[in-house]
């Protein structure tokens, strides 16, 4: 199992803030566009989508859910090294709120 998962699952378990949950994601998501697993990347890209259910902001869940359906597009096409620029930008403003 990738360790990244691993990382993710333990947040789970260990009761990790939303945020963390969310920046494990991403973690799990880059790793697999680095690798270029189209099912991993996939994955954790479905679990981004599912947490913007319960987004309080409507507007804002909107506009990642048009990111993370374009970022599994581009998996789609195999356009990995952009989606993972791409998730690593994000990534990095969710990990400024954490601080």
């Amino acid at each position: 199992m990738n360790p990244h998962v691993r990382v993710y699952q333990t947040n789970m378990a260990m009761g990790a803030s939303a945020l963390d949950k969310v920046i494990s994601t991403y973690d799990v998501a880059i790793a697999a566009c680095h690798n270029q697993n189209n099912k991993q990347a996939c994955d954790a890209l479905c679990l981004l989508l599912q947490s913007l259910r319960s987004s309080a902001n409507k507007d804002l869940a909107e506009q990642f859910c048009l990111f993370y359906s374009e970022c599994g597009a581009m998996i789609h096409q195999l356009r990995y090294a952009e989606v993972e620029s791409m998730l690593i930008t994000v990534k990095r403003s969710w990990s400024k709120l954490d601080n």
